[in-house]
């Protein structure tokens, strides 16, 4: 079989690799770099990258009497697919995703993996969203009134008939037209808990995303197998990236801390952020801008439980720029109370430092930032593209 015509960027945990992706199967992702034939352990890849993704414009709801329906669901584990709806029953929806080629991919969805399914346009989803919401909900509808009010319905959802939308409330099944539907939110106590170990979220051309595993992958198709066990088949056109969770590298982006102790200096505390500066901007240290990263004011400790099951810590560490460059803070990383880094006197014109610690063995792992030499003057201190790494799978 010869190569996709769709060179990819593959990041790994040790760096990147540029080249048409020519197979995945047995676990191993074979990439072509410079006429050689690279074999990657899938745990070890973070992200592939195809093709840049565009959103999609499409008229949600009936687009003509008889004609196909248009929906945005929303699923859990935060994915979203823009879809022509083909069918629907009180266990489950039948999708047909924008993204693809007519038919190429149909997706039988149980209610479980549904939180919310929209028909109306943007300006009303926003308005239904407005709605308070708990964990305790039963299924709502959000509907127009004859004068074009939005209301909130709470009744069960049993599914669709012909263009209607079939409700159960008061003991009894009701039809709303669909032109009058902005859209359902199933009860949340019914939804299925998030993914865990190891799988990848792909992202779709139009900005889309479903999560699941690859199982393999051909010159012409990505076999994938969703969250709710259908195997799928997607062709390299409708696939804009693959991102993997909880492989060997572990971002702490995408977990949350055990812990989090905030000291202010005087009374107001700056919580930490992610992915983000303090302020919302994006990371920005003196060597480079960043993606990934914690954003932390002094003083800040974050406590991680690891449960051994980690041999590295990476992560460069600095001071927002230009906001921190008066910053002077001590800086150290512990794991089960041993000091495995210390700088007692950080500066934020100097250069981040960067960090590869070993953390085999241990179970709590933390993070301190504490007040310097300046109290907490320009003390925005990033711990930028960190990491845990976990050992190679033998």
């Amino acid at each position: 079989m010869g190569a996709p015509a769709f060179a990819a960027r593959v990041e790994t945990i040790d760096g990147v690799l540029e080249g048409p992706v020519q197979s995945f199967e047995a676990g191993l992702m074979t990439v072509a770099v410079d006429d050689e034939l690279r074999k990657l352990p899938l745990a070890d890849v973070d992200h592939v990258v195809i093709a840049k993704a565009s959103p999609q414009r499409l008229k949600l709801g009936v687009a003509a009497p008889g004609g196909p329906i248009f929906c945005r669901a929303a699923m859990t584990d935060g994915d979203v697919l823009l879809a022509r709806l083909e069918n629907w029953t009180y266990d489950r929806i039948r999708l047909e995703p924008a993204a693809t080629e007519p038919s190429d991919v149909l997706l039988d969805v149980p209610r479980a993996h549904l939180g919310e399914i929209w028909f109306g346009t943007d300006e009303q989803i926003h308005e239904a969203r407005t709605f308070a919401t708990s964990d305790e909900d039963p299924d709502f509808a959000f509907v127009l009134d004859k004068k074009g009010s939005l209301k909130r319905l709470a009744a069960e959802l049993i599914g669709l008939h012909e263009a209607s939308l079939v409700l159960r409330f008061d003991g009894r099944d009701r039809r709303i037209g669909l032109d009058r539907v902005v859209g359902v939110r199933l009860a949340p106590g019914g939804r299925a808990a998030p993914t865990t170990g190891f799988h990848q979220r792909f992202t779709l051309r139009n900005g889309d995303s479903i999560t699941g595993h690859l199982i393999a992958t051909t010159p012409l198709q990505w076999t994938i197998r969703t969250k709710w066990d259908q195997q799928t088949r997607w062709t390299w056109t409708a696939i804009a990236a693959v991102h993997c969770r909880n492989g060997r590298r572990v971002r702490l982006d995408h977990i949350e801390p055990s812990r989090v102790e905030q000291t202010p200096w005087f009374d107001r505390v700056m919580q930490y952020r992610v992915g983000a500066s303090l302020t919302g901007s994006e990371i920005r240290l003196r060597n480079q801008r960043y993606r990934y990263g914690l954003s932390v004011h002094s003083r800040c400790v974050l406590t991680y439980a690891l449960a051994g099951a980690f041999e590295k810590f990476r992560s460069t560490v600095g001071f927002q720029q230009p906001e921190g460059v008066t910053g002077r803070a001590v800086i150290r990383v512990r794991g089960d109370g041993r000091v495995l880094f210390e700088n007692l006197d950080a500066r934020g014109d100097k250069d981040p430092i960067p960090l590869s610690i070993d953390i085999t063995g241990v179970e709590a792992l933390v993070l301190e930032v504490d007040f310097g030499p300046g109290q907490d003057v320009g003390d925005r201190v990033v711990w930028a593209d960190a990491q845990l790494i976990r050992p190679p799978v033998h």
